[in-house]
């Protein structure tokens, strides 16, 4: 499939990532993380879907604060292909932005996909291969097009994707049946063994027209606002701050997706993780005692934990197991690994 000038990756650079503290901030939100110590998730994600769009087909949204960190993250991006939002009204709003600021510089049938910033991949060719067939399928059909992830185990920190028959074409695509809210424990074991059920990782894709048609009958406030503005406001968050304000705070799966008809699904398995917390970090990545560590650290009788220590500090950690231990600055947390998730909770 070679470079279609219509197709645009969009990378969504919302949040901060509250269960990473005490590294996370306002200023160094989750995607600046450098997760392997060398590239941070926002890199990895630039570099993942580069060969299928190009330099200048990529685009990133994020808030205004945080345009000046894109910038340095990646240099390469050309400056009017960051969006950014004028304040954080989460990703209905910030979708229902980008595809307005597509309509106006690419028309009604660009194909957009859109990406979080801040997940991990490590089948990177197999998941290019299966972005391809999205963006074709989106091209030819008037529905969205969603990519999910086959579940690994049994888990109840995402929502499910159930599907369906598989379409009449040879995409391999299924339909999409209806979106399930993150389950119990019970019942996510039933959505693994039945084996119709994928995960929802927030990978969409469908022409500017699809969305639009999809918007405007089901959330027509979104739209009406910035259909009605110039492409040179659409740019400048100054111009667009009260309007935003103005918008519910909804995420665009539980707003849209959710509710649109037709949609197709490809499941697909491509070592897929959103990194929720820090545990998930050592899921990922971890030496063969199982421990994810990162600094100067020495152990003995050490399993399954995660150690992060800044530069200039060194750590010696002796006879612990499922055990997270982080030192930022002068932050410090210490906790179970089966309770990382409950991090964000702390800062609140």
């Amino acid at each position: 499939m070679k470079r279609s000038a219509k197709n645009v990756g969009i990378i969504m650079c919302g949040g901060v990532g509250e269960r990473f503290w005490p590294v996370t901030r306002e200023n160094l939100p989750k995607y600046a993380l450098e997760f392997n110590g060398k590239t941070t998730f926002l890199e990895e994600t630039y570099r993942r879907i580069l060969p299928v769009f190009g330099n200048r087909q990529i685009y990133v949204v994020t808030a205004q604060t945080h345009v000046k960190l894109i910038r340095k993250i990646l240099p390469a991006i050309p400056p009017d292909r960051i969006l950014a939002e004028p304040c954080r009204r989460n990703t209905a709003a910030a979708t229902a932005l980008t595809a307005a600021v597509l309509k106006h510089r690419l028309g009604d049938d660009a194909v957009l996909a859109f990406f979080p910033a801040d997940a991990m991949i490590l089948k990177t060719e197999k998941f290019r291969q299966i972005l391809k067939r999205a963006l074709s399928k989106a091209a030819k059909d008037p529905f969205g097009v969603v990519i999910g992830i086959k579940p690994t185990r049994p888990s109840s920190a995402y929502g499910y994707v159930e599907c369906g028959k598989r379409d009449r074409d040879a995409s391999g695509a299924l339909e999409v049946l209806k979106f399930h809210e993150k389950p119990s424990a019970e019942l996510a074991q039933k959505y693994l063994k039945s084996g119709r059920f994928v995960w929802n990782a927030g990978i969409f894709v469908w022409r500017v027209g699809v969305f639009e048609h999809a918007i405007k009958a089901i959330a027509p406030e979104y739209w009406s606002h910035f259909e009605k503005m110039p492409h040179s406001v659409l740019t400048r968050p100054l111009k667009l701050r009260s309007m935003f304000r103005s918008l519910p705070s909804t995420p665009v799966d539980r707003l849209l997706v959710e509710r649109m008809k037709g949609l197709k699904v490809f499941p697909a398995d491509i070592g897929w993780d959103d990194i929720g917390n820090w545990e998930a970090l050592r899921r990922m990545s971890h030496d063969a005692s199982g421990n994810t560590i990162l600094g100067d650290v020495r152990m003995r009788h050490t399993s399954r934990s995660v150690i992060r220590v800044p530069r200039g500090v060194r750590a010696s950690v002796l006879g612990i197991s499922g055990v997270v231990v982080v030192l930022h600055r002068n932050r410090l947390l210490v906790c179970a690994a089966s309770g990382a998730d409950g991090v964000k909770d702390l800062q609140r």
